[in-house]
């Protein structure tokens, strides 16, 4: 595989990634928040109390305490379960080390591979030179 290719497979991988990355977050967001707004009687209490502030609020420590949890238990995990799929996605479509299974898409590790032509992780070359790099310089 050339530098181009590689180019290609790298653009590639990150455009699907981030798709699946957004809808994923998105719709598991909105799933969980509306299961915690269904299972939880207290937050559909205190929807009703932001909808209508001239009315008090009978404990402020509680419903602090079920945001929070809200936060922690439902909102959190949408944002780290789709970087599940994305490394999915990078193993698919991306490109990975030959000799060690290292994906070479994912993070940053491209601009590496791109300057270096090797494996992060390895080491070991992963990219055939083009055909202006093997020719010497007087001769370009």
């Amino acid at each position: 595989m050339n530098r181009s290719e590689y180019t290609v497979r790298v653009k590639r991988a990150r455009l699907w990634a981030d798709i699946a990355y957004g809808v994923i977050a998105i719709s598991l967001m909105l799933l969980l928040s509306y299961i915690g707004y269904k299972w939880f009687p207290q937050i559909q209490a205190l929807s009703l109390i932001f909808r209508d502030p001239a009315m008090p609020l009978a404990n402020d420590r509680f419903y602090g305490a079920i945001g929070g949890l809200l936060i922690s238990f439902f909102l959190i995990p949408s944002m780290l379960l789709p970087l599940l799929v994305v490394i999915w996605v990078h193993r698919r479509l991306g490109f990975n080390c030959p000799h060690c299974g290292a994906s070479l898409t994912i993070l940053k590790r491209d601009n590496h591979v791109l300057q270096h032509g090797s494996c992060c992780k390895c080491h070991l070359s992963v990219l055939a030179r083009d055909a202006d790099e093997q020719s010497p310089v007087g001769l370009r």
